[in-house]
């Protein structure tokens, strides 16, 4: 009898040849992607969580359905046997695996007959997103959760009848199992996962573009396959959903998933967590999909990474592809919020510990290691045999180190598991070569060989017992989004053994400091830590081991899901703040109809502050009264600083070793900010809004005249004041107007920078990295640099230039304050944008001949905030009387003088660009 496929149905293998990973009800709704028989990555996964009145737990997640108590069977070692879901049956072979080999999911409908009449049952399966399984099982074993899961079948369904497929489901959906099956085509399964997940997603998230001339996968139309399978699980999980349930998407197999049922459930709290590395723009608009990846995954109200790089890459891609205003928190839209966070994901110590403890395999397995390599240096690794692992790399720099340090022939051991699928039998030829080659060095035959190359899966008993008498543990991946293996051995292995750590995983974000981290494609680096590793003295040792498990105690898997799960909490409630609080925001008909209100022979007048910059710092002292300007998250789950980073609705990404902890106690900057959009694309809205004739345009900027007529030297006519006020040139004209006594209340010497510039010169000396760029009417201290390189130092250097030059030289009415993006602007306190504009008003009413229709008057970030704008919006909003319509809008502040609010820059160019595309 052949052996029946494995599954991923949660922690129990289905092995009706099955890959359903159920996650289950919290009532929380896991959704894990779909996968294969004996592929470790997951099958999709959805989870429920649902919240009920006997629900309040410690932790503060509801989760508990009055009529659905679980048993605490979770609570029992995480690998007990359970019973078995096993096709059973002597006649009937529902797939043939070999040991390592990849099975592959295909139609069997000339079995369909068979099947009726076969018995089966459940039995435990170890394959599949361990972490997470792992992680939800601690939560319901602590009684934090109860759940739901839903997944795919991994056995071929095609041939099973509807009355099979019933008694499957009902099965499943016990209180043994709280799992639903997704039933899909056997055709659509496979196109989904092993052709467009497996050989376009997969490998793009992970910086391999599938490129390779061997490939078709530029041909591949799985496309349609990979869409309709998130479909299906949409359709199940829009059946059984109900209110109150939190849906938690996990991973790349169902990005398309959270739009999906944002539709159908627009009040749902939807949470999607991808577990795998986000690559950067650059690669992931490689994707012909891209745009529809980032709209389905903004169709949850939080979206989570494992690290901060991953969540600054996805911001940064929502805003380049998608053109909406990003924030440390997350992403804003005209009716919706959606934050974008990271937490890395732990481990689960106590089911760690029964294992190692109670196992009598384990302690057999490490009695017959310690023999069998004794006074042998032991290094392990396990990773999937594929050539983002970074095998090939590590074998490499073994060989090199051997071939450097020949006393380390026969006195270290490399145990390598790959466990490999069979995909890439041309990688797995050349990884055996170099096996063979370093086996070769041995002088003696007898001796024991350098490397054991094991290619197949071991028991987990097993695999701890490896972990825990290891001396080394090595990581090379070339990407990875996390790696929970090196985790295990920090927590199970009592020998204080050093850690090799690729630079290129999710790991080394949170145990960098204390590990050797490498990175892979520097083999002489590798080769030279492995030396380090062997050869590092005990008290070296000891001291990284405890601070790295320190980090492994504090950050387990259980404190991983009550944050996630807190975390959508806390979105899905700024969504519903923000839906439900529009009373001032500009919303679109409104300003269409503002605009098409001007007469035939009218005439209209912007006024448009749209400085941005790529990093806009805001600073925030989190362990201090004092603040240069608040940047807050609105989680009381985030406390650390988010980095910086598309389209229904995104939150904030949190940072730093400890995510959990407050470890920062001096103004530190919050990173990317909102109101980044491209020099290009706001050259191309004011093109459009120049185009008309009945529009007066004005640009507004901090900036320098030269700089900005090099900007928008492709816009004709158009109106610019420069240097906050200082400089203008009006509309239509080339000729500038540079403000000085008779256009200012003070009459002021412009000799005031004569003065200064010795101060500043020796701030400058003394404050590596900052420069001085003299204007005609101001002068920026450029901090930016020092910002990016060390926020402490820069609050405090920020502090002591604004003081210095406010003491010294206030009393000449010469000011300086912090702009966002890390510049101290230093300029007389009677040049101001709002006298320009003033100015230019009067300038341009004088050249019509009459009086405005329209005024629209906007300004970004912080500068929407300051007094300077607050006198232009209430100067503006006192000409109602003689303009037809004046509109006044903050864009990224609230709580101004201004009549309307807008998100970012992007709201703002996509407001202008869609009424001046519209037709009267």
């Amino acid at each position: 009898m052949s052996k029946p496929r494995k599954g991923y149905f949660e922690d129990d293998e289905i092995t009706l040849s099955s890959s359903l990973d159920p996650r289950r009800h919290h009532r929380k709704v896991l959704v894990q992607p779909p996968s294969r028989a004996v592929s470790p990555t997951p099958e999709p996964e959805i989870s429920i969580v649902r919240s009920g009145p006997a629900a309040a737990s410690a932790t503060g997640i509801a989760v508990t359905r009055p009529h659905e108590l679980h048993s605490n069977r979770l609570q029992q070692a995480k690998h007990r046997d359970i019973e078995r879901i096993e096709k059973q049956t002597e006649s009937i072979s529902i797939s043939r695996k070999r040991q390592g080999s990849f099975s592959s999911r295909r139609s069997s409908t000339f079995d369909s007959p068979l099947f009726e009449d076969s018995p089966w049952r459940l039995e435990l399966q170890h394959s599949g997103n361990g972490g997470l399984r792992n992680a939800i099982k601690r939560a319901e074993a602590d009684g934090n959760v109860t759940k739901l899961w839903i997944g795919t079948l991994g056995m071929p369904t095609d041939a099973l009848s509807e009355s099979k497929k019933a008694e499957i489901e009902s099965t499943l959906l016990t209180e043994d199992y709280d799992s639903i099956p997704v039933f899909l085509s056997d055709t659509t399964f496979e196109g989904h996962y092993s052709h467009y997940c497996k050989q376009i997603l997969w490998p793009t998230l992970h910086y391999q573009t599938p490129d390779n001339p061997k490939s078709k996968a530029y041909q591949d139309h799985s496309w349609v396959h990979y869409k309709a399978l998130n479909q299906a699980f949409a359709d199940k999980i829009v059946k059984v959903y109900k209110e109150g349930d939190i849906i938690w998407v996990n991973d790349y197999h169902l990005m398309l998933l959270p739009a999906m049922l944002r539709e159908k459930l627009p009040n749902a709290k939807i949470g999607f967590f991808l577990h795998v590395a986000f690559p950067s723009s650059e690669v992931f608009r490689c994707l012909a999909a891209r745009k529809e990846f980032l709209e389905g995954m903004l169709g949850a109200n939080c979206v989570g990474f494992q690290i901060s790089e991953y969540s600054r890459h996805f911001l940064q891609t929502c805003n380049r592809i998608l053109a909406v205003d990003t924030t440390p928190e997350g992403i804003k839209s005209e009716h919706s919020f959606v934050s974008v966070v990271n937490y890395a994901i732990g481990i689960d110590l106590k089911s760690l510990d029964i294992t190692m403890q109670n196992s009598e395999g384990v302690g057999k397995w490490r009695k017959m290691i310690c023999e069998r390599w004794k006074d042998k240096k032991l290094i392990v690794s396990r990773d999937k045999l594929d050539n983002i692992r970074g095998i090939k790399q590590k074998l490499l720099a073994y060989e090199e180190f051997l071939r450097a340090h020949p006393e380390w022939i026969e006195r270290a051991v490399l145990v390598q598991i790959g466990l490999y699928d069979g995909s890439d039998s041309e990688f797995e030829s050349e990884i055996h070569t170099i096996v063979d080659r370093i086996n070769s060095m041995r002088a003696d035959l007898t001796a024991t060989q350098p490397v054991l190359f094991l290619q197949q899966y071991i028991d987990f008993d097993q695999y701890l017992a490896l972990i825990a008498e290891a001396d080394i543990f090595a990581v090379t991946s070339l990407r990875e989004g996390m790696n929970l293996t090196c985790h295990e051995y920090i927590y199970c292995n009592q020998k204080h053994g050093p850690l090799i750590l690729s630079e290129f995983t999710g790991s080394a974000s949170v145990l960098g400091d204390d590990s050797l981290l490498i990175n892979p494609w520097d083999i002489s680096e590798v080769a030279n830590a492995f030396y380090q590793a062997i050869t590092m003295s005990e008290q070296e040792k000891a001291a990284r081991w405890m601070s790295l498990y320190s980090y492994v105690t504090n950050n387990t898997c259980a404190e991983w899901v009550h944050n996630f799960v807190k975390e959508v909490d806390v979105s899905w409630e700024e969504d519903q703040r923000r839906r439900s609080d529009t009373k001032h925001r500009l919303h679109a008909p409104l300003f269409i109809q503002q605009y098409q209100s001007v007469p035939r022979n009218g005439k209209r007048i912007f006024f448009l502050n749209m400085d941005s910059t790529d990093i806009k710092n805001a600073f925030v002292r989190t362990n201090s009264s004092t603040s240069i300007n608040s940047a807050n998250s609105t989680s009381p789950f985030r406390n650390t600083p988010p980095p910086t980073g598309p389209i229904t609705a995104p939150n904030s990404a949190s940072s730093g070793k400890f995510a959990n902890s407050s470890v920062l106690s001096a103004v530190v900057p919050t990173g990317t900010g909102t109101s980044y959009a491209s020099p290009q694309r706001k050259i191309s809205v004011l093109n459009e809004l120049v185009l008309d004739p009945a529009n007066i345009v004005y640009v507004i900027s901090r900036e320098s005249r030269n700089t900005m007529e090099r900007i928008f030297r492709r816009v004709n006519n158009l109106g610019l004041i420069a240097e906050s006020g200082g400089l203008l040139r009006p509309f239509g004209s080339d000729e500038w107007i540079r403000f000085s006594e008779e256009h200012c209340a003070r009459n002021i010497s412009d000799k005031w920078q004569d003065p200064l510039m010795p101060m500043l010169e020796s701030m400058a000396e003394r404050f590596s990295g900052s420069r001085i760029v003299t204007n005609e009417t101001s002068i920026h201290f450029d901090l930016h640099s020092v910002v990016e390189q060390d926020p402490d130092r820069a609050s405090v250097i920020i502090g002591e230039v604004i003081n210095s030059v406010n003491d010294a030289f206030g009393e000449i009415h010469v000011h300086a304050r912090l702009a966002e993006d890390g510049k101290v602007i230093i300029a007389r306190d009677d040049l101001t944008d709002a006298d320009a504009v003033q100015y230019a008003f009067d300038l341009e009413r004088a050249q019509i001949g009459k009086d405005f229709d329209y005024l629209f008057v906007t300004s970004l970030g912080s500068e929407s905030s300051s007094d300077t704008y607050d006198t232009l919006y209430e100067w503006a909003n006192g000409h109602e009387k003689d303009v037809g319509t004046v509109c006044t809008v903050s864009v990224g502040a609230k709580g101004t003088l201004a009549k309307w609010t807008l998100d970012g820059i992007n709201s703002l160019l996509n407001l202008l660009l869609t009424a001046t595309s519209q037709k009267n």
